[in-house]
């Protein structure tokens, strides 16, 4: 995940490659970016790339592939139920074949959600630089789904 960071403010070395955020009504936001103090609930500078490359790390770890940050037993604790549908950091969804996990983000003038299968190698990230982002991703996942077959995320 080389384009990741929770520095606060964004790095120089990052400031090239960020899109700037738009309000809903399609202004910019001021400054291109908001800037939060908050780091873990709202300080992940990412890109689709790096989510992806999350994912498929948390998918390989938890079906016993060796990597260097994830053990086996720790990637299976994050993608079981523990209160409601979550897991250790992530949403947990479905049942069977269709069990998936993920998250969803939200800052000013930028939505994402991004969804990775349990037992399948299978997922997608859909980021947006809008408050309306809500909607692309809405539309997005059902056609994913139906494109690749994926099970449990739209209308099958």
């Amino acid at each position: 995940m080389t384009s990741s960071t929770f520095a606060q403010p964004l790095p120089p070395d990052f400031r090239d490659n960020a899109a700037t955020g738009y309000r809903a009504n399609g202004r910019p936001i001021e400054g291109e970016w908001h800037t939060y103090p908050e780091q873990a609930a709202a300080g992940l500078w990412t890109t689709p790339a790096d989510l992806a490359t999350f994912a498929i790390a948390l998918q390989q770890a938890a079906a016993g592939h060796p990597s260097p940050v994830l053990s086996r037993t720790l990637a299976r604790e994050m993608l079981r139920r523990h209160v409601e549908n979550w897991g250790l950091g992530v949403g947990i969804h479905g049942q069977g074949a269709a069990t998936c996990f993920g998250h969803s983000g939200a800052n000013e003038g930028f939505r994402a959600v991004w969804i990775g299968y349990r037992d399948q190698a299978s997922g997608v990230v859909v980021m947006t630089n809008s408050d309306a982002g809500v909607a692309v991703g809405s539309d997005l996942l059902p056609i994913v789904a139906r494109e690749y077959g994926f099970q449990g995320l739209g209308p099958g």
